[in-house]
């Protein structure tokens, strides 16, 4: 077996041990639930909801998603090695579509956020 195959081969075990942490199978309450607070900025609730969009065994199955959500929990503080696991299994087409859908949320998170108005320091009359 060539050593790249066999790397790929122990990296995927890995993260499916990883994966497994997360739960067997997500409910699609649970999903929701877990996605609104993710959408929020938990930082905790984005590293598992990656983790449920990277395991192979649930419905929800979605490489490029887990790469967007595990993404931003590794850039809020919420590391582990489910983010690198998952890039080195990732295909350069899921990883581009990953990093698409990560641009498309930063972008729609930077126009949801409203502008601060200026502080008023004197009554207008």
């Amino acid at each position: 077996m060539h050593p790249k195959s066999f790397r790929r081969l122990v990296l995927a075990g890995l993260f499916t041990a990883l994966c497994s942490l997360a739960s067997a199978v997500t409910s699609p309450a649970e999903l929701a639930s877990l996605r609104t607070k993710a959408e929020n900025g938990n930082a905790i609730a984005q590293y598992n909801l990656g983790l449920i969009y990277a395991d192979t065994r649930e419905p929800a199955h979605d490489p490029a998603e887990a790469y967007l959500w595990l993404t931003l929990a590794a850039e809020a503080g919420a590391t582990g090695r489910a983010l690198g696991s998952l890039v080195e299994l990732l295909t350069p087409a899921e990883r581009a579509e990953g990093e698409r859908r990560l641009a498309a949320r930063r972008a729609a998170t930077t126009t949801a956020t409203p502008a601060r108005s200026p502080l008023i320091t004197s009554a207008p009359f």
